[in-house]
């Protein structure tokens, strides 16, 4: 009698059926790996401006080579946290983190420092360093005057702006054209950049064009 009252219930019966079936879509399952990725992810945030205080965070020069003389030209600058916890974090690893809190105009202002840091060093060492590139993405110029900080830098460590290229984004450089800079346009998937600027240069693999400010 009990049973046949429950087939009777068709809505008891239907609810029934839907735990039954959902049961499985309810479960979550502990996993230590996220638990880890999260700290990690803390511990990124927590500690990003010391590291860069501490210069954990530095650029790291990939050559660039001459396509016709096979001769290196210069050198792009690429950032590597060298953390004394986790070691050499890759940027794989904490840029997104970066990125996704806004502070990647941070980064770039420090990488900044830090190439006109290094390029002042050989210089006063009776060396000739050759150009370094530097990126600088869309965020950079919505969060601050970036174009400022390149030249506050530049010009603490008295570095010609010829050692100094700058690789830009197309979308940052519709929105940064009001600089007297050459500028050059980038393939934002892949940084395959090449332009110039008037005073800085810019490498841009696409096209280039030149604004002046009067």
């Amino acid at each position: 009698m009990f049973s046949r009252f429950l087939l009777s219930n068709n809505n008891d019966f239907k609810n029934v059926q839907n735990t039954i079936n959902n049961f499985d879509k309810n479960i979550q399952i502990y996993d230590p790996e996220i638990q880890r990725n999260v700290a990690f992810t803390r511990y990124l945030l927590d500690n990003f401006q010391r590291a860069c205080d501490n210069d954990d965070i530095k650029p790291y020069y990939q050559p660039q080579v001459h396509t016709l003389t096979g001769k290196i030209c210069g050198f792009e600058a690429l950032a590597r946290w060298d953390d004394p916890i986790y070691g050499l974090i890759s940027p794989g690893e904490f840029f997104k983190t970066i990125e996704n809190t806004h502070m990647l105009h941070l980064l770039d202002i420090h990488m900044i420092k830090c190439v006109c840091k290094d390029l002042r060093s050989l210089i006063d060492e009776n060396r000739n360093p050759l150009p370094v590139s530097v990126n600088l993405s869309r965020t950079d110029f919505l969060a601050c005057d970036i174009f400022f900080a390149v030249d506050h830098w530049r010009k603490y460590y008295a570095i010609s702006p010829s050692l100094i290229n700058i690789e830009i984004t197309e979308s940052a450089l519709s929105e940064g054209g009001d600089h007297q800079y050459a500028s050059g346009v980038d393939d934002a998937a892949n940084r395959n950049e090449n332009t110039s600027y008037t005073g800085y240069k810019v490498d841009g693999a696409t096209e280039s064009q030149t604004y002046n400010k009067e």
